[in-house]
């Protein structure tokens, strides 16, 4: 069993999913499911790993960090993932700078209220 296989099925199991649920949840066949799970193409046994858009899917499904998922499958380092949410970061701020002021107010309102909560 591969690495990302093992951390799927850990993931499926911790959601309590079984393989159809997890194959109706992200739209993926469950024997695909399962193959990458087990980390090997059934009839060949070649190596099997899940694309980006499979891990997109089992992300949504297992409601886990799509980000965290491609690092856990070594799609990604580090250095990447801090620039994909540096960029998603300047997004949400690019997205806050077009509200209204008022919701601007609350907004930050709230991050101050949740920031002393954290304290």
């Amino acid at each position: 069993m591969s690495h990302i296989g093992a951390f799927l099925k850990g993931l499926r199991k911790e959601r309590r999913l079984t393989l159809r649920e997890a194959a109706n949840r992200s739209g993926l066949s469950h024997s695909y499911i399962n193959s990458i799970e087990q980390g090997k193409h059934p009839k060949t046994k070649a190596p099997i790993s899940p694309s980006p858009d499979s891990l997109k899917a089992l992300a949504k499904a297992y409601d886990y960090p799509y980000e965290d998922l491609l690092k856990e499958a070594g799609v990604i380092n580090e250095e990447i993932r801090e620039q994909l949410i540096s960029e998603k970061k300047k997004e949400a701020i690019e997205i806050i700078r077009q509200l209204p002021e008022e919701d601007i107010d609350f907004i930050k309102r709230f991050l101050e209220s949740y920031s002393n909560i954290e304290k």
